[in-house]
């Protein structure tokens, strides 16, 4: 049952969309920085992933449409934050902390994934939304 369900084309998507929607229900009853819809949906998913036992390549391969549009919205949301500039300004250093603690996750997990299983996990290639 699970195969016919992951098979199809949009699974990923669909799971994805699902989980948003979900997760932003969650944040707007309980407004926290742990249930932003964006973060809250991720963890949703790796859950679902994870329980399921569904491979990520699986799950990717079948989410890579949604990456299509984020050209797009990363585009978009440059407009705003250049009107919000000097409000960027005023919290410039609770914004480069935030980027100096998600590199250092990034690190550490990073390091923690190389001693558990002996080797460097590397990805196909660097991609971000604005690369394209």
């Amino acid at each position: 049952m699970i195969d016919i369900v992951t098979n199809s084309t949009y699974f990923g998507a669909v799971i994805t969309v699902v989980m948003f929607i979900i997760a932003t229900i969650i944040n707007r009853r309980w407004p926290n920085p742990f249930t932003t819809p964006l973060f809250l949906a991720t963890v949703l998913v790796v859950m679902i992933l994870t329980y399921f036992k569904i491979p990520y390549e699986t799950y990717n391969n079948t989410a890579k449409y949604l990456t299509y549009f984020l050209v797009p919205v990363t585009v978009c949301f440059a407009v705003p934050m250049y009107r919000q500039l000097p409000l960027l300004k005023k919290h410039i250093w609770s914004i480069l902390f935030a980027m100096f603690v998600g590199v250092i996750a990034s690190v550490v997990s990073g390091a923690i994934y190389m001693v558990k299983y002996g080797h460097v996990l590397l990805g196909k290639k660097d991609e971000s939304g604005t690369s394209k």
